[in-house]
């Protein structure tokens, strides 16, 4: 009796420990694939490890290792075809698998043989505690690796890493003191009891933990939302008052043609010239120096260099454009240029020498390969960015890639030590030129 539970709590340890390590380093479940028959897939795959280790359990050939290992191999890679990734990644995920799988089981070994000290006979009757012990060991290993490589879709802080590591460490020490080991042999059942406590504890512990960092992210998420909003309705904004400053502009020199008309009929030309030198200057100092005949890129680049020079920010701009061509509608160009430039100048603020400041941003409509293309280099400090900054600035990017993709466009990023650059490529399309 105690044997069977033994045997099912290591089963079932055993495929709570796939299902994790699937959870933290594979990408998304293919969108086809129904959850309930994931999980069964995942329950089928067990049952078949466990059939052949059954099956193979008295032989202790090198061949029949080499099929336990082949089928618990086939069956994970397998179940990797059910989730989105690469042939070179599922195979690499399903071997380091394994591979986990083997230096659990040789860690589990050494620590009775060498810590414990049981008798060879004693070891054999404490097989399936043994199995429990390697896979404790793997549930630890997992949660290592994780914080390691510090995957994305899990929001935990290290106070919860350290919970994460820390559990599976208290159960080995734990439920593999000699002591306790000692006892088990002459009372099994209750030692059964302890290690279904265990279990509880350690997936548990990691459950909460991992609803709670989703809580967490779809809080961020909800935010960042907000911001982005909020940062669309004040780029619109800026936009609304360009075009009513162009009204007025527009309002105001048809009342100077209309005066100037005025002046020639009643033949005050005296009057003319300093009027004509009064509206000049008032045009230089108020209207924009960007006139490309596109509102958005206009108002924009013409707000931004008023920006940079306020933040001691060498600000170049290289405008080529045909307006007529510009292949993506106002709304999602403003989202895309007003993100790009605020990264910009927000990543020049952070550089403590003022010498070092520049944005260099690049836009033309390419007649030779029927291109709309915007290149910004801007420069960067050398420190690191928090983790929240890090989250935050992965959205704003997601932004602007939605918004070129959907007028089929692609874009690129590259960074060095001290600048950042981003290439965005929009194809000239009559298809493209209908949506505006």
């Amino acid at each position: 009796m105690a044997h069977s539970i033994s045997s099912f709590l290591g089963s079932m340890l055993d495929l709570g420990a796939l299902v994790l390590y699937f959870y933290i380093f594979m990408k998304k479940r293919k969108q086809n694939i129904p959850f309930p028959f994931l999980m069964f897939s995942f329950i089928l795959s067990e049952l078949v490890v466990v059939f052949s280790s059954i099956i193979l359990s008295s032989n202790f050939s090198f061949y029949a290792g080499l099929i336990r290992l082949s089928i618990s191999l086939i069956s994970t890679f397998l179940l990797t075809l059910f989730f989105e990734s690469k042939l070179l990644y599922r195979i690499f995920f399903s071997i380091s698998y394994q591979a986990i799988i083997a230096l659990s089981e040789f860690i589990a070994q050494l620590f009775v043989q060498y810590y414990l000290r049981l008798p060879e006979e004693s070891i054999s009757n404490i097989e399936d505690l043994i199995c429990f012990l390697s896979l404790t060991i793997t549930l630890f290993f997992i949660i290592l690796i994780s914080i390691i490589f510090k995957k994305r879709n899990l929001y935990i802080s290290v106070q919860h890493y350290f919970l994460l590591l820390i559990t599976p460490i208290i159960t080995i020490f734990t439920a593999f003191n000699r002591n306790i080991l000692e006892s088990s042999i002459t009372h099994p059942f209750s030692y059964v009891l302890l290690i279904t406590g265990f279990v509880i504890i350690n997936y548990s512990n990691f459950i909460l933990l991992i609803i709670s960092s989703n809580s967490f992210a779809e809080r961020e998420k909800m935010n960042l939302i907000l911001k982005q909003n909020e940062y669309q309705q004040e780029k619109y904004n800026q936009l609304s008052s360009a075009y009513k400053k162009l009204r007025k502009y527009q309002h105001d020199t048809k009342k100077r043609f209309m005066y100037i008309n005025d002046c020639i009929q009643n033949k005050k030309y005296n009057a003319v010239i300093p009027y004509l030198e009064q509206s000049m200057n008032e045009l230089n100092s108020s209207y924009s120096k960007i006139n490309t005949g596109n509102l958005v890129i206009d108002s924009f680049v013409s707000n931004y260099l008023l920006l940079c020079d306020d933040n001691k920010i060498e600000f170049n701009p290289n405008l080529q454009i045909d307006s007529s061509l510009i292949p993506i509608n106002d709304y999602d160009l403003s989202i895309v240029l007003g993100n790009l430039l605020d990264n910009a100048v927000n990543a020049c603020n952070n550089i403590h020498h003022p010498n070092k400041k520049f944005i260099n941003l690049h836009i033309c409509t390419d007649l030779q390969t029927d291109q709309f293309v915007i290149h910004i280099i801007n420069s960067k400090a050398q420190k690191t960015v928090s983790e929240n900054d890090e989250i935050i600035h992965g959205y704003g990017l997601i932004n602007i890639k939605e918004h070129i993709e959907k007028s089929f466009g692609i874009i690129n990023f590259k960074e060095s030590d001290e600048e950042f650059e981003t290439s965005i490529i929009i194809p000239i399309t009559s298809q493209n030129n209908t949506k505006k």
